[in-house]
């Protein structure tokens, strides 16, 4: 888990208190610190909880921030619900914040994933938004403000999802792997 916003290196890190949230440096000792402590327990939780689930980031489940412009960074977090949304930094803490709460079931999240930045500071992604168990990523695009996130298409209705994935780049153009009702695994 590395974001590079300008001269600010972001990473998830555990302090031995507060479990994995977001860090920033800027290469010395002064200028390293947690930016926000996302994922505070509940009330009578035992232990802490991950703001920045270390699984999340792992490559086989591509969570990986993008920095968008160098002027914020986008990222999956969790808050101490365990609802795992999407997330926005510009490396302060007031500047830290969920960007919307896409399923809003509770205790589950739209999982975030495959970000890719798009033109006019924008980031597509596949998430989940409308079932609690989350087999229906689809694809959505931001720009970082929770107006500006929204769902592009539902490639497969109902509460299987497309799942897309791959996001490639040519000629201006994104291609991606996704599933619909009638074809498994194609390029759209």
């Amino acid at each position: 888990f590395f974001a590079s916003m300008g001269d600010i290196l972001f990473f998830s890190a555990d302090n031995g208190t507060t479990a994995h949230e977001l860090w920033r440096t800027d290469g010395t000792e002064e200028g390293t610190y947690m930016v926000k402590d996302i994922c505070k327990p509940q009330e009578n939780q035992i232990g802490g909880c991950d703001g920045i689930d270390a699984e999340s980031l792992s490559p086989e489940h591509q969570g990986w921030p993008i920095s968008v412009n160098d002027e914020f960074i986008l990222f999956p977090a969790k808050n101490g619900s365990y609802n795992e949304e999407l997330w926005r930094s510009d490396g302060t803490e007031n500047g830290t914040y969920m960007v919307k709460d896409i399923n809003t079931f509770e205790d589950d999240g739209s999982i975030p994933r495959h970000f890719r930045l798009l033109g006019d500071d924008k980031v597509i992604f596949s998430a989940c938004g409308y079932s609690n168990a989350c087999h229906d990523k689809e694809l959505w695009i931001t720009d970082g403000t929770e107006e500006g996130t929204q769902l592009v298409k539902d490639i497969n209705p109902g509460s299987d999802g497309s799942a897309p994935q791959w996001f490639t780049m040519l000629d201006d153009v994104y291609y991606f792997m996704a599933e619909d009702e009638n074809y498994k695994r194609e390029l759209w």
